[in-house]
């Protein structure tokens, strides 16, 4: 489905087959995106905020 060329021979299958490509495309690209969340200033981030942060990312340390 996904390639350099496109395998439909009309116009108007080419149209949808690059159509389609995008959307995948675009949800594998959704999918693998991290979560991410916005951070305080440097310094402002508090004791208790780190230590749940550790708690839920054991391996991250």
């Amino acid at each position: 489905m996904i390639g350099r060329r496109l395998r439909a021979r009309t116009l108007l299958a080419q149209k949808v087959e690059a159509m389609v490509d995008g959307m995948v495309m675009n949800i594998m690209t959704s999918l693998g995106m991290p979560a991410s969340r916005k951070l305080s200033k440097p310094g402002s981030v508090s004791l208790s905020e780190v230590m749940w942060w550790t708690a839920l990312f054991p391996k991250c340390r």
